[in-house]
């Protein structure tokens, strides 16, 4: 039941939304450090979580272990056949139109 004499329009309830410590569940009086999942959980600042799947590798570590480097040949035939795309590309505008 909202309370109508509220400004706004996210109008508080009159009900309490806060339960007493006491009435969490999961707590057990036997437990010497009782954690009422999931409403309280303490977490120190200086706690330190541990990652949940390993760090990748470096992209260049990545690249040498599949073995994907391209060699000084290599880059010159790249850029031979990327010269003659364009040239061969050039003629046939030329020719054609």
């Amino acid at each position: 039941e909202p309370m109508l004499e509220y400004p706004g329009t996210m109008r508080p309830g009159r009900t309490p939304e806060n339960m007493p410590y006491h009435d969490l569940p999961g707590m057990n009086a036997e437990d010497n450090d009782p954690v009422p999942w999931p409403h309280f959980q303490e977490i120190e600042w200086h706690h330190k979580w541990e990652p949940p799947h390993p760090q990748a590798p470096a992209m260049e570590e990545f690249i040498e272990t599949e073995g994907r480097w391209a060699t000084a040949e290599d880059e010159a035939e790249m850029r031979m056949t990327a010269r003659r795309g364009v040239r061969e590309r050039r003629e046939a505008e030329e020719a054609g139109g």
